[in-house]
């Protein structure tokens, strides 16, 4: 007999989907399409390990994967909803069933992308180019999302979700976006704290950058979730998670130095495969001339 603690556990949120179904055929196809960016992370952090002795990319890859373990939180308090009848789940937590793709897109979505932030403000950003990553997380969140919900209907949202025109509520696209730009940005602002055997405290810093988006800029349309309030209320609070992320990217840009015009060239020495030679999370690599 299949239960349901999601529902029993949340009635704030009501018209949980409890009889909805995926085929096993579309499920495989979905956790391909997730698992194929972890691969080619994992494959990328091969060879920075091998190549280049970057420790760093291995730290943050682990940070991505334990935050997977704050899915059940955001899947609790934002309605979303992973069949039991055909998923293939990989654990339960709170009463939420994830599936084996979740599993695979956390390496990439957030330890991927938030080294990919790291290393941007490592090199020297503009407000500009920030914005631009955070546009490219968003499309990349919308296509990875759109597939798995219009294309192959795997899972679903469920409950009073604002700004949601093709099953995807919008206001999840700027906490899934920024999460691991403020993951990387807190790892940059405490490289040099972060030497030796304390680069692995670099790791949970993933989690907590990335749930900490959420609370802090998802909590309008978390509460309104969670209250039963009607969709206008609803819809100005899921706009008001833009808002809040608009303010939360300012910061980021503040604490990381960015600036508002061109970013000055670093010195390179040695080879343009040589490591940025930062001190802290990347340690200095001397690269034979000729190489």
């Amino acid at each position: 007999m299949i239960t349901y603690p999601l529902t029993e556990h949340r009635p704030g949120i009501p018209g949980a989907p409890v009889g909805m179904a995926v085929s096993a055929t579309m499920e495989a196809a979905f956790t391909i399409v997730c698992g194929l960016p972890a691969i080619l992370v994992l494959v990328l952090t091969a060879r920075a390990m091998i190549r280049d002795r970057n420790v760093v990319m291995p730290v943050f890859l682990l940070g991505g994967i334990i935050g997977m373990f704050v899915e059940p939180i955001l899947d609790y308090m934002g309605g979303v909803w992973w069949p039991f009848r055909g998923g293939w789940e990989a654990f339960t937590l709170l009463g939420v069933n994830v599936p084996v793709l979740v599993v695979l897109v956390y390496p990439w979505l957030l330890g991927g992308q938030g080294y990919w932030a790291y290393r941007s403000f490592e090199r020297g950003i503009t407000t500009r180019r920030l914005w631009q990553l955070v546009a490219i997380f968003a499309v990349n969140d919308v296509v990875l999302e759109t597939i798995g919900i219009k294309v192959l209907g795997v899972y679903g949202y469920f409950g009073t979700q604002p700004l949601d025109f093709w099953g995807l509520p919008l206001w999840y696209v700027p906490c899934n976006a920024i999460g691991p730009v403020v993951a990387g940005a807190l790892a940059y602002v405490l490289r040099n704290r972060l030497t030796g055997v304390r680069r692995l405290a670099a790791a949970p810093l993933f989690p907590i950058g990335y749930l900490g988006t959420y609370a802090a800029i998802g909590f309008p349309v978390w509460i309104s979730l969670n209250s039963g309030w009607p969709m206008p209320a609803a819809t100005l609070a899921g706009l008001a998670t833009f808002g809040l992320g608009y303010l939360l990217v300012q910061l980021v840009a503040e604490i990381t130095g960015a600036t508002s015009g061109p970013v000055a060239a670093m010195p390179v020495t040695g080879s343009a495969r040589e490591l940025d030679g930062a001190p802290g999370l990347i340690p200095p690599v001397t690269i034979p001339p000729g190489r």
